[in-house]
């Protein structure tokens, strides 16, 4: 029962509907703007080797490796700067 509570906690923490407090606000935007940097510095990383990058990379999906390593810049250059600005997290 106890196990519960704390991962109810944690949750309620981590998704909150409403941020409490200026401090939790000020705390979730220090975290997305520190993952979507990261993650943008590695999209940006591999954009700027695309021509090498496309030859071999993994093709997952079975549609090329060009077009996979495009999905993958896409996912991390304009999706981070989504999570950044906090898309999604408006309401």
């Amino acid at each position: 029962m106890n196990l519960k509570k704390e991962q109810l906690m944690i949750y309620n923490f981590l998704f909150p509907t409403r941020p409490n407090t200026a401090k939790v606000s000020l705390f979730l935007l220090a975290v997305r703007i520190i993952f979507g940097i990261l993650l943008m510095n590695h999209g940006i990383q591999k954009w700027s080797n695309f021509q090498e990058l496309s030859t071999a990379f993994p093709d997952p999906l079975g549609i090329g490796s060009p077009l996979s390593l495009g999905l993958a810049i896409f996912g991390e250059l304009v999706c981070s700067m989504a999570f950044i600005i906090g898309f999604l997290y408006w309401r």
